[in-house]
């Protein structure tokens, strides 16, 4: 039970970090938020061995988020009826 609190604790604080940052963490993007969630990850599971495992695609798929978001952001910015 401790180690499943020690993740949440991790992600959590994450989590909250970003979105306690609001709209400066959505301008840092996708990509900037999972490295960040990495760094954590590695600088404390060492000391509460709660982490198995960290998706070896996170950082492909937060790239896939930044590009669909700059797209969608690019197409709202261009028709001035949307968004």
């Amino acid at each position: 039970m401790k180690t499943l609190l020690a993740a949440l604790a991790i992600v959590s604080g994450t989590a909250a970090a970003a979105q306690n940052a609001g709209t400066a963490s959505a301008a840092r993007g996708a990509v900037q938020q999972t490295r960040d969630a990495i760094r954590n990850i590695e600088r404390l599971n060492p000391q509460v061995n709660a982490v198995l495992a960290v998706d070896p695609t996170a950082l492909d798929q937060a790239r896939a988020l930044d590009r669909g978001s700059h797209a969608r952001r690019s197409f709202r910015d261009a028709d001035p009826d949307q968004g």
